[in-house]
């Protein structure tokens, strides 16, 4: 079977032929229509009938070789489509099962107390649920003392780590006021935790395990509600809320919400995603009109995503530093 380059090049090689007689006939008839003095009409008639005939029959083949083209390439591309859906489509069933589903991320800020004693940071609550395969016996929330992403890199199991979160180095993952989770739900039940602080290469991190029931780990899959509070610095100009899958999501929406105490003027959303399989309905951007000061900002994917896509939500804030209840005045 001769390669497409090949079949390029005949096709290429053909043309030029054709585009060369077609030239030698449109001369003819340039002649024909053009005789030079003392010519006869009956060669003139019968060259330029000669090369009327060369002409047409030149364009008349090039246009068929061209349509004979793209009908070719349209067959190829059916023909590599279905063969595409046989050889992936069963490879993403697997990467289907592995994956979560229904995710959803919100997120709020709103200033601290008057008599907070870290006010520099703005309160963050976080509300992450989906579904995936059953939960195993133990699971973990896990929060680190580091800015650095290599950090998170051992609590990337995304069977064991339910979330894990990074905060500053200065600041305690084991202070409650820094790193709080409110509450761990699966299929509808609350789960108790218990709370172990621990010293890894010179990084405090703090771990929250979990012990899922039996009965929670019978069905195929289980639905996970997660609520936690942080904290996130506001005092710079701009403020960046990033959110990173370590799994693969067959659907995902990311919502971030500012209470007018943040001061901030602008909200905006950028995606860096991966899709698994062709893309299909999404939606990026603000979630009110500039008319609701556009406060909220949202991210849609209706089609699978591939773990390490990340959702970053950008706040900007021309009044650095100012927060609380007179700033969102």
């Amino acid at each position: 079977m001769s390669s497409d380059k090949e079949r390029r090049l005949r096709l290429a090689r053909g043309i030029s032929v054709l585009t060369a007689v077609g030239v030698v006939g449109l001369s003819g008839m340039l002649i024909a229509l053009f005789p030079s003095p003392g010519q006869q009409p009956s060669p003139a008639l019968m060259l330029g009938l000669v090369s009327n005939a060369l002409f047409s029959g030149a364009l008349t083949a090039i246009i068929f070789n061209t349509l004979a083209s793209r009908e070719a390439e349209q067959q190829m591309d059916v023909i590599l489509e279905r063969v595409l859906r046989q050889v992936f489509m069963p490879i993403r069933s697997v990467l289907d099962v592995g994956a979560i589903g229904h995710y959803r991320f919100v997120t709020h800020l709103t200033a601290p107390a008057a008599d907070d004693p870290h006010p520099e940071y703005a309160v963050q609550l976080i509300r992450l649920a989906y579904t995936r395969r059953t939960l195993p016996a133990q699971v973990s929330m896990v929060c680190i003392a580091s800015m650095d992403d290599r950090a998170a890199d051992p609590y990337a199991d995304p069977d064991r780590y339910l979330m894990r979160w990074q905060i500053e180095e200065h600041l305690m993952p084991d202070d409650r006021a820094m790193f709080a989770p409110g509450s761990l739900t699966v299929d509808g039940e609350e789960v108790s935790c218990s709370v172990r602080p621990k010293m890894v290469r010179e990084m405090r991190i703090c771990e929250y395990v979990y012990q899922i029931p039996r009965h929670l780990r019978r069905s195929s899959s289980n639905r996970v509600e997660i609520a936690v509070a942080t904290r996130k610095y506001i005092m710079d100009a701009h403020v960046i809320i990033k959110v990173v899958l370590f799994a693969n999501v067959t659907d995902a929406e990311f919502y971030c919400t500012l209470d007018g105490s943040v001061a901030c003027d602008r909200l905006s959303v950028a995606a860096n995603v991966a899709g698994l399989g062709p893309r299909g309905e999404s939606s990026v951007g603000s979630t009110y009109s500039d008319l609701h000061r556009g406060l909220a900002a949202h991210a849609h994917y209706r089609y699978p995503l591939q773990a390490g896509s990340s959702i970053t939500f950008y706040l900007d804030r021309k009044e650095r530093g100012r927060i609380g209840s007179e700033a969102g005045a």
